[in-house]
C-alpha cells in the first residue's frame, strides 16, 4: 500500500482533539492490511496512544511520532469551544460538520461570546465534537489538498515507510507511535514519554507538517523537498546526535530536501527534548497551516496543502534514515547528555498541569 493510497484513506476523517477514533480505527485497518503475518506488533496505552513495534534485533532503536488530531471544537452546553489553534478572525459564519455517536449533521459557527464559546445555528444535542466542513482531498498542480494534513500526512508517510523498513528486515527496533491531543499542549506525547515506553538513548523524531512562512516571511520552500528540521520556536537547535543522524542520511539521500529551522511553532520533539529523549525533527512544508487561508490572502478557511513531491520525500527520508541507522555502529553509542533549559522545564511543568487537568476530567 503506497503512501498516497494511506492518506487518502486518513485525510478527510473527522479528528478532534480528544476525538481521535475514526483515525485510530482506520490506522489499525491499515495496520492490519499492510502486517497480516503479525510481523509487527500494536497496542494502545492507558491513555488511548498507538503505539507500533517492529523489532529488528538490534540494541539500535528509533522512534517516529507523529499525532491523529487536528484543531477543531468541542461542544459545551450547545456552543462550540475552539480546541487548537484556529485563526478565531475568521470562524465565524464557517461550515462545520458535528459529530455524535453513530451520527453527524452540519450546522454554521456564530460569533465568539464572552465565554470563550461559538454560538451554533441550530441545537447541538446530542454531538460531542465538530470539524470544519471543508472538501475531501484533492490533487491540482502537484499540491496536495485535503481538511487534516497536519499530522495525517506525516502519519501516512509513517505508515508506508515501516512497510518498506520491514520488507529489508533491517536490524533496528522502531516504533511509530500515534500521539493523541497534540494541539492541546502534546497530551498524548507527555503520556507516552512519561511512561518511558522506550528508553531514553532512542533517536526520537516528531514528524511534522509545519508551516513554511514565519512571520509572514517563507522559511520552507514547498516544493523543495522534505525538511530536516534542525529545531523549532522552543528549541532552536535539537539535540546532537539525533541530528547528526539526520545529517548523515541527509548526505546520500537520493530525493530533495531542505534543512530548515522551522520556528513558526513547536512540536512534540521539543516535549520529548525537554523530557530527556534525544529528539529531533522530520516534516513538510505545509500551506495554510492550521486551515487559516489568510495565510493564502483568503479571510475563510480552506484545506491545508503539502507539494506531492515532499510527501514522497518524506516518506523516502523515513525509510533512509533507518537505513543509515542500522549501519552505523558509532553513533547509537554516543552518551546521553542532558541540554534542556528552563524553558524546558516550564513546558514540561506546564504540560503536565495540563494533562492532570484533562485527565479529571476524563478527556486522557
Amino acid at each position: 500500500m503506497k503512501d498516497f493510497t494511506i492518506l487518502s484513506r486518513l485525510a478527510n476523517l473527522p479528528t478532534a482533539p480528544f476525538y481521535e477514533d475514526a483515525v485510530r480505527e482506520e490506522i489499525e485497518k491499515i495496520f492490519l492490511k499492510l502486517f497480516p503475518k503479525k510481523e509487527v506488533q500494536w497496542k494502545t496505552d492507558k491513555y488511548q496512544n498507538l503505539i507500533v513495534t517492529y523489532n529488528g534485533g538490534s540494541e539500535k532503536k528509533l522512534a517516529y511520532v507523529v499525532h491523529m488530531d487536528h484543531p477543531a471544537f468541542h461542544i459545551i452546553k450547545g456552543k462550540a469551544k475552539m480546541m487548537g489553534g484556529l485563526n478565531p478572525n475568521i470562524l465565524p459564519g464557517t461550515p462545520i460538520i458535528l459529530h455524535g455517536k453513530n451520527k453527524s449533521e452540519r450546522a454554521i459557527l456564530g460569533s465568539l461570546g464572552e465565554d470563550g464559546l461559538f454560538s451554533l445555528n441550530i441545537s447541538a444535542s446530542g454531538y460531542v465534537f465538530a470539524t470544519l466542513d471543508l472538501s475531501p482531498l484533492t490533487v491540482e498542480n502537484n499540491i496536495i489538498r485535503a481538511p487534516v494534513l497536519d499530522d495525517l500526512a506525516s502519519a501516512a508517510m509513517s505508515l508506508a515507510a515501516l512497510k518498506n523498513i520491514v520488507e529489508k528486515k533491517l536490524p533496528i527496533t522502531i516504533y511509530i507511535v500515534f500521539h493523541r491531543a497534540e494541539e492541546v499542549s502534546f497530551q498524548g506525547a507527555y503520556g507516552v514519554a512519561s511512561q518511558y515506553i522506550f528508553p531514553k538513548e532512542t533517536l526520537v523524531y516528531s514528524v511534522e507538517t509545519s508551516s513554511h512562512l514565519a512571520d509572514g516571511k517563507e522559511i520552507a520552500k514547498v516544493g523543495a523537498g522534505v525538511v530536516l528540521r534542525t529545531g523549532d520556536a522552543l528549541t532552536p537547535m535539537y539535540e546532537e546526535t539525533a541530528l547528526t543522524l539526520l545529517r548523515k542520511a541527509k548526505k546520500t539521500f537520493k530525493g530533495k530536501i531542505q534543512e530548515v529551522l522551522m520556528n513558526a511553532g513547536s512540536c512534540e520533539g521539543s516535549l520529548y527534548y525537554a523530557l530527556g529523549y534525544r529528539a529531533a525533527g522530520i516534516c513538510l512544508p505545509l500551506i495554510s497551516w492550521h486551515n487559516n487561508g489568510v495565510l493564502e490572502g483568503k479571510n475563510s478557511v480552506v484545506p491545508e496543502g503539502v507539494h506531492k513531491d515532499d510527501f514522497h520525500a518524506g516518506t523516502a527520508y523515513l525509510i533512509h534514515v533507518a537505513e543509515i541507522l542500522a549501519d552505523d555502529n558509532v553513533l547509537y553509542k554516543k552518551p546521553l547528555e542532558d541540554n534542556s533549559t528552563e524553558n524546558h522545564k516550564k513546558l514540561v511543568e506546564s504540560v503536565k498541569k495540563s494533562f492532570e487537568k484533562f485527565h479529571q476530567e476524563g478527556l486522557i
